[in-house]
């Protein structure tokens, strides 16, 4: 892994990337994750429980999402309370080429309001 220098839409674009339409879930808790911090993707730190509250979905279902990302090495955390965390970010090695490869209509759009991402968000 290195670490993260780039904003939060290049880091989400690297997520769709990876995960395509079939992780839906994952790419809808990498977007609001990303929403909490800085555009340098720095102290972001939103609980479990508040990341599936505005998701509109179970602890369970954020904690699934999350260690799907950190199982590909987009994103570790640690615990720093009873429901609060402080995230990091990274790029899996092969991340860059698999986007070089990804055409633009993919990517994560920078401001979201189509009917499918309202959809997307309440997985």
């Amino acid at each position: 892994f290195r670490v993260v220098t780039f904003d939060r839409y290049e880091w989400r674009d690297r997520v769709v990337a990876h995960f395509g339409l079939a992780g839906a879930g994952v790419v809808a808790v990498a977007y609001v994750l990303t929403e909490h911090g800085e555009v340098d993707l720095t102290n972001v730190r939103p609980g479990h429980g508040r990341l599936a509250t505005m998701l509109g979905t179970t602890d369970r279902a954020v904690r699934r999402n999350l260690v799907a990302l950190r199982d590909a090495g987009f994103v570790t955390w640690r615990q720093t309370g009873r429901d609060a965390c402080v995230y990091s970010f990274a790029v899996p090695d092969g991340a860059q080429a698999l986007l070089d490869r990804t055409p633009a209509s993919a990517r994560m759009p920078r401001k979201l309001k189509s009917p499918l991402f309202n959809c997307i968000m309440r997985l």
